[in-house]
């Protein structure tokens, strides 16, 4: 029980940050963003746990759910803020401060659910799967932007009519 406590509150102030926070990328890229980031990530959850069997979830509801928690809320929002963070500055040592607490944030969320043993570990590393979200969502966003200036060109010259 106390590890669902635990993820909420860790949401709950994922949330906040987020919400109170000015953000760099437009809401439409923002909410197609975390729409990409929870595919991926349920189909890497899928893949890796269920038919690879290379970590196993606890199936006990409790656990489940901070679980849930975790991959749905935590880290897709966790992910947003990185890029908008990322993108709002130019500087480069503003940039790996961001990268640096945000990795160490979505690993350790990782990592507390193992040590609260709501998952066990067999082929699977939380740093590893940290580091390439991480990228995915850099590379993601950069995609996302283009497309996003792309649509904003060809569309604003139409608004006149």
């Amino acid at each position: 029980m106390m590890g669902l406590v635990i993820y909420s509150v860790i949401a709950w102030l994922v949330l906040t940050v987020f919400f109170s926070l000015k953000k760099k990328l437009p809401n439409k890229i923002n909410i197609i963003f975390y729409f990409v980031i929870q595919i991926v990530q349920i189909n890497i959850f899928t893949i890796t746990s269920f038919e690879l069997k290379w970590f196993t979830i606890n199936k006990n509801p409790v656990p489940f759910i901070s679980v849930i928690i975790n991959r749905d809320i935590i880290l897709p929002v966790l992910l947003l803020l990185f890029v908008n963070m990322l993108f709002s500055t130019k500087q480069v040592s503003k940039r790996i401060v961001i990268a640096v607490v945000v990795f160490i944030i979505f690993a350790a969320c990782e990592y507390l659910i193992r040590l609260l043993g709501f998952s066990h570990n067999h082929h699977w590393s939380p740093i590893l799967y940290s580091a390439g979200m991480m990228i995915f969502s850099i590379l993601t966003a950069r995609l996302l932007m283009k497309i996003y200036s792309k649509e904003k060109k060809v569309y604003d010259g139409l608004s006149n009519l």
